[in-house]
């Protein structure tokens, strides 16, 4: 199977492990880890921090990561429209390209900023099905495009990953730098045991995936972004 190491500027490593029958992604700074199996319309999430365990269809999993916000790569004030845009060798990698028009909701209301942009490349030298692609894309905070994230880059305002993510004010103002948000560190051939894609045992079973997606470090940081669902804040 391949072994991928992902770095993220907002949520930190991620280690995909993609074989014909299983994935499986461990997400250290939450102590996630989301396993699933073919045909990939069902997956299972256990937080080793919290024991808590839950199983949940694909669709929903991947909508209730990214709208929990621990994805925080597309949450602000800006809307963005992605749009293929041919192919490109990307860190020695053949890759799919994806760009970003990128409007102001709120800074600056259905106005698009030329300034400000995004760019994405999607490996093409190891091909998923568009279910195992959604997945992964959710667990790394990639777009909302599915394939192996290989590279994520931004350019904007300095100030965009300052709490809360992705804060726009008196956008015209402000510096506008390049961000590497999203980088692919390596890709290596692994064998594993059999018991590695094993559901642990002892887990207390949560019926509603958002109790088990994450642990304290990851409430705080939603608190630091200002969203505060109260299922994350009871004390049961």
């Amino acid at each position: 199977m391949n072994e991928f190491l992902i770095e993220s500027q907002l949520l930190g490593p991620r280690k995909m492990y993609i074989a014909d029958n299983f994935i499986r992604i461990d997400c250290p700074r939450e102590g996630l880890t989301i396993i699933s199996k073919k045909p990939f319309t069902q997956v299972t999430c256990f937080n080793s921090s919290s024991r808590r365990i839950c199983q949940a269809d694909s669709q929903l999993a991947v909508k209730e990561l990214r709208t929990l916000g621990v994805l925080m790569a597309e949450v602000g004030e800006v809307k963005l429209n992605w749009s293929q845009a041919g192919s490109e060798t990307i860190q020695g990698i053949p890759c799919a390209v994806y760009k970003a028009k990128v409007t102001h909701t709120e800074a600056q209301p259905d106005k698009a900023d030329e300034v400000d942009w995004r760019k994405y490349w999607v490996r093409k030298d190891v091909l998923v099905p568009k279910a195992v692609g959604d997945i992964l894309a959710a667990a790394v905070g990639a777009p909302n495009i599915p394939g192996v994230p290989q590279r994520l880059e931004h350019f904007g305002s300095e100030t965009d990953f300052n709490i809360p993510f992705l804060s726009r004010s008196n956008i015209d103002t402000k510096k506008k730098t390049l961000r590497v948000v999203i980088t692919n560190r390596s890709k290596k051939k692994i064998s594993v045991p059999d018991t590695f894609f094993d559901v642990p045992k002892g887990f207390k079973l949560k019926k509603d995936i958002k109790r088990v997606l994450l642990n304290r470090g990851g409430i705080e940081s939603l608190k630091d972004a200002r969203v505060s669902p109260g299922f994350l804040f009871e004390s049961k």
